[in-house]
């Protein structure tokens, strides 16, 4: 730092208040009235916080924060002259240790409130002020530590709060200041700067005191400094671009030296990570010249994130980087729409893109060749001619992004496993358990990046040598940790994020694929959180690949690749099948064609034999697991029952999915004893509502009905089939699910309205016993398109309604309700109701009155 004698006169030779002012403040200062011995009593009490006793005077504390900020501004004015009347001059009689206690726990909070409540101009008279500069704040003053600091906190309020007020005293306060920056007291010195950081921020300050502070900051980096440098930096950062405009140069002095010391001190970690941590904070700042950054910024990622015992901070830190290139890039994408100019990916400075083989090493080596030997302070520009406005990540800058945060999440998933395995057998369980929440969300958090940046860059060129590595790592971990697996669904979730982001790297890498994914598929396919994630990977990559070539395309199109993938899945279901035939592990295999199957129905005409045994197997035991449901609820054990019908859901869900499986003969008979057993025995309502939505599929769709007359054999249902399975249906009106019971009469009710669309003209007499359910349903919506049916299909006299209801119908099926009701219903049908009410001809009737007088006469 600078003497402090010549800080003061950079600020144009101003000697601070003049004479004639000084003598006026220091009347009106000397004119105030005594002060009350209410406010003297305040310093008087303040004694007690020197001596350590065991008397509690917590209450006295609180009644100086609490009842002294209620005072009027009057009382606060008063309560700062007796402050400076005790405080300085031949006869204070505050000792520094008063001084410093008084500062503490009534000067400073009182004037924060008086600020916070808009009292400070009120307050803070002209000659209070002038008290405070010139008697209090006092640059030669042998004062301690402690009355150092408070000191220079009172300073920095004032600067902070009245700076109009004090422009005639910026040379006494700048000395004040300037004098502590040489100060080998730690804190007291980073008060300073704090100090110096807000006068530069409200007043005009000579650029050489400007740079010289920020330069000194940018190289304090040590633990103990860091809140109160971090909160100068804070300060001064936003005022540099007013305070040092870059003129006629291309970068600002301000950023110059920033890559100065950054190409010149940053082989220390501590030092490149406080930098960074400066441009993270301050992004729009660094906007406009971040070619000078990008670079060394990616090159110091690995350094930073993914060292050895690197911290969890360090890891932010590194993540934060490449969320800031990636916002950078968004930024100049969006300024660029706007303008009218394309947002095409152009490398800066005429670099060649990256050839698809190159590795990341080779980019790395590339990219300090290219921006670690530029003169440190150099002010031309980037290379290529390019404004710093125009500024776009290379190939080798966008590969080393992408690919570190590849690495990154695959670190945090293995992180993340490590600390529960840490966690579950010591005392610290509940902190093991943040570190993991904490795990999760960084995890999170890098995943989102990476999808965003392979957005942004879709053409990036990925290396699966990442997940070759973190997976055998992976493996020979866990012989001794089970919990590693988190680290195993980490590396299956980041690889459907750049499968889902990029298919171009699927179509490239699929035979790498297929052998890594194998065997992690075989050997954990007893945890169905991994086997979910492997089946959902495998459907992401059947969905790409099914899409048609696009035109042009240098590889065929990827389609070229469906059927490598689709024969690589069927090896897989059918390896699952033979191997876990007998223990009945088969949740692999279903749900691998559950998320396959939309994409290939291929797959499902390969294995529908397999299928179809498997879904028998498990209708004859959905009812034993149901009757011992209830009990295994109880006792907490319900995992089997869930996971046993999810998979038989699954099963039928696939079932929906093949057009062509009555056509199977060694499958029909095994399907249909499946779904009567299911229909039968199961209480399950979710199974039985993907019962009813197989069969109404067949039932309502021509190319599943059996030509009329049809028995046996064939393609589709047989009248005798399609007939048992509705009647079967009926049993659904037990269950009192009303939402089921209405989905299956609207098939009945399909049936009846549309007979030759779904050819069940000769169905219909068989079903009648289900279209009189219908009558019944508690629906009155339902209810009444059933009876709209049923009037619609008989006369309309009352004789024939009466012959009909009498004789020909059958109410057996109505026995349980009232069935008088539909009866009398269908017989009030045939009333008109806007005709008058009149006799019949020749029906027998009582004589008027008038005709019985006539009579009686």
């Amino acid at each position: 730092a600078a003497p402090a004698e010549g800080a003061g006169d950079e600020l144009g030779g101003e000697d601070g208040a003049s004479a004639s002012n000084a003598a006026a403040h220091e009347r009106a200062l000397a004119l105030r009235p005594p002060v009350s011995q209410h406010v003297q009593l305040l310093f008087l009490m303040l004694s007690v916080f020197l001596e350590r006793t065991l008397t509690d005077f917590s209450f006295l504390r609180a009644f100086y924060a609490t009842e002294v900020q209620r005072y009027s501004p009057q009382a606060k004015a008063d309560i700062l002259t007796c402050f400076l009347r005790h405080a300085t001059g031949p006869a204070a009689r505050l000792s520094p240790d008063e001084v410093v206690v008084a500062l503490q726990v009534l000067v400073l909070p009182m004037l924060r409130a008086a600020v916070g409540a808009g009292q400070a101009l009120q307050i803070l008279t002209p000659e209070i002020l002038w008290a405070l500069v010139t008697q209090l704040l006092d640059p030669l003053a042998p004062h301690s530590e402690p009355t150092k600091v408070e000191l220079l906190r009172l300073s920095t309020l004032l600067i902070e709060s009245v700076p109009s007020r004090l422009v005639e005293h910026r040379k006494d306060l700048l000395k004040f200041a300037w004098i502590h920056l040489k100060s080998d007291e730690s804190v007291s010195k980073q008060c300073a700067y704090v100090n110096v950081c807000h006068f530069i921020h409200q007043y005009e300050t000579p650029s050489k005191i400007i740079l010289q502070v920020y330069v000194s900051l940018l190289r304090t980096f040590q633990p103990d400094a860091r809140p109160l440098v971090r909160q100068a930096l804070d300060i001064l950062t936003p005022a540099l671009p007013r305070r040092l405009p870059k003129g006629n140069h291309i970068y600002p002095t301000w950023v110059k030296w920033t890559k100065k010391i950054l190409v010149e001190e940053g082989h220390s970690l501590p030092q490149l990570i406080h930098i960074w941590q400066l441009v993270v904070r301050h992004p729009s700042l660094f906007f406009a010249s971040r070619a000078q950054f990008v670079p060394q910024m990616v090159n110091s990622l690995n350094r930073i994130g993914l060292s050895q015992n690197t911290s969890a901070d360090n890891r932010h830190l590194a993540i934060d980087l490449t969320a800031l290139v990636i916002k950078w890039e968004q930024q100049r994408q969006a300024a660029a729409a706007a303008a009218g100019v394309g947002t095409a990916s152009t490398h800066a400075g005429g670099k060649r893109a990256l050839a698809e083989g190159e590795g990341e090493a080779e980019a790395a080596k590339r990219m300090r060749a290219a921006s670690g030997n530029a003169a440190p302070g150099a002010t031309a520009a980037p290379a290529g001619g390019a404004a710093e406005d125009d500024f776009t990540p290379s190939a080798a800058i966008v590969e080393i992004v992408v690919n570190f945060l590849i690495r990154i999440s695959l670190a945090s998933g293995q992180d993340t496993g490590g600390q529960a395995q840490a966690g579950s057998g010591s005392a610290s369980a509940t902190q093991a358990a943040a570190t993991q929440k904490a795990g999760l969300a960084l995890a999170t958090h890098s995943s989102e990046l990476l999808r965003a940046a392979l957005k942004l860059w879709p053409d990036v060129n990925l290396k699966l040598i990442s997940f070759e590595k973190q997976l055998l790592l992976v493996e020979k971990q866990l012989q001794q940790s089970p919990e590693q697996l988190l680290a195993v669904l980490s590396v299956l979730r980041v690889l459907q994020t750049v499968v889902a982001a990029q298919p171009r790297f699927a179509s490239r890498q699929l035979p790498a694929l297929h052998a890594l994914l194998q065997p992690v598929f075989l050997q954990h396919a007893s945890y169905a959180k991994v086997v979910v994630a492997i089946c959902d990977l495998l459907g992401t990559l059947m969905a790409q690949l099914a899409e048609p070539a696009g035109e042009g395309s240098e590889e065929g199109g990827i389609s070229a690749h469906y059927g490598l993938h689709a024969r690589f899945v069927s090896s897989l279901i059918q390896a699952t099948f033979t191997a876990h035939e007998r223990d009945g592990l088969l949740f692999p295999a279903v749900h691998l064609l559950d998320a396959t199957a939309p994409h290939c129905p291929e797959l499902l005409d390969a294995h529908v034999v397999a299928l179809i045994k498997l879904l028998h197997r498990l209708a004859k035991d959905h009812g034993t697991r149901g009757a011992r449901s209830e009990g295994e609820k109880k006792e907490g054990r319900e995992s089997d029952v869930d996971s046993g019908s999810a998979m038989l859901r699954t099963c039928l869900r696939l079932l929906q999915q093949m057009p062509r499986l009555l056509d199977v003969a060694e499958a029909r008979k095994p399907c249909f004893q499946a779904l009567v057993l299911l229909i039968d025995r199961s209480h399950d309502v979710e199974v039985l509502s993907e019962v009813l939505k197989t069969l109404a599929g067949w039932l309502l769709s021509p190319a599943h009905a059996a030509a009329q007359g049809a028995q046996t054999g064939g393609s589709g249902l047989s009248l005798k089939e399609r007939a048992n399975f509705v009647l079967k249906l009926l049993q659904l009106e037990s269950l009192h699910a009303p939402e089921l019971q209405r989905r299956f009469l609207r098939v009945v009710h399909s049936l009846y309205s549309h007979p030759a669309a779904h050819r069940a003209h000769e169905l219909l007499p068989k079903i009648e016993r289900a279209f009189m359910a219908g009558l019944r349903a508690s629906d009155p919506s339902l209810r009444a398109e059933f009876f709209a049916l049923y009037d619609g299909s008989i006369g309309r006299s009352p004789r024939q309604r009466v012959e009909y209801i009498l004789q020909l119908q059958d109410w057996e099926s109505l026995a349980g309700t009232f069935w008088l009701r539909q009866a009398l219903e269908l017989l009030l049908t045939t009333v008109d109701a806007e005709a008058p009410v009149r006799p019949a001809a020749g029906s027998l009737r009582l004589p008027t009155a008038q005709e019985a007088r006539a009579g009686l006469v």
